[in-house]
This record gives C-alpha cells, sequence and structure tokens, in this order.
C-alpha cells in the first residue's frame, strides 16, 4: 500500500513539473461562421517549439461554473516571424473568449 501511494505521488509530482517547462503565448482569436480559429506569429528571436493548442469558451446565456476548454495538440515548430493558425468548432452553444499556445521552454 505505501508503495502504491509512494508512486501515485511521484507520478503527480512529475506530471505537476512537467508543466512547468511550457510558455503560454496568447493568440488572436477569430470566430467564422460556427468555428474560431487562433492565429499566433512569433515575435521573438529563437523558435518555439509549440505542443498544445487552447481554446476557452464560455456557454451562450449559461450559468454559473460553464467555462469550456479545448486542448489539441499540434507539435509544431514555429519560427521567427513565422505565424501559425489552428481552427476548432465547439459542438454546443458556445462564445470563444481567449485563446493560447503552449510551447515547451
Amino acid at each position: 500500500m505505501k508503495a502504491m501511494l509512494a508512486l501515485a505521488l511521484t507520478f503527480a509530482a512529475v506530471s505537476a513539473q512537467a508543466r512547468w517547462f511550457m510558455d503560454s503565448h496568447y493568440g488572436k482569436l477569430t470566430q467564422h461562421g460556427a468555428s474560431y480559429s487562433c492565429d499566433f506569429t512569433n515575435k521573438s528571436n529563437s523558435p518555439l517549439d509549440m505542443k498544445y493548442v487552447e481554446f476557452t469558451f464560455v456557454r451562450v446565456g449559461g450559468h454559473g461554473d460553464a467555462d469550456f476548454t479545448v486542448t489539441n495538440r499540434i507539435d509544431k515548430l514555429v519560427g521567427p516571424g513565422q505565424s501559425i493558425s489552428t481552427s476548432v468548432r465547439p459542438n454546443f452553444a458556445q462564445s470563444g473568449y481567449v485563446c493560447r499556445y503552449i510551447s515547451r521552454n
């Protein structure tokens, strides 16, 4: 039992630490009909190793805890001055309000 608890705690610590090595880069969220796109231009002097894109939505007319996040794995290298665009179409009556790309340090 102690071994399983130690293994679970180790796994949780490693998972939490993996997020410390990620950076967020907020993109421009635009709506095209029923789909949304997130556009980002790398304005740094070094390439960014993009791993995920997250779209955050709020339920139209919703109350309380109605936020909804869609996360897609992308694995793309974005060089200095290059742009990236990713689209998503939510399944429910959602209104998008923020998007971000997550890159590895």
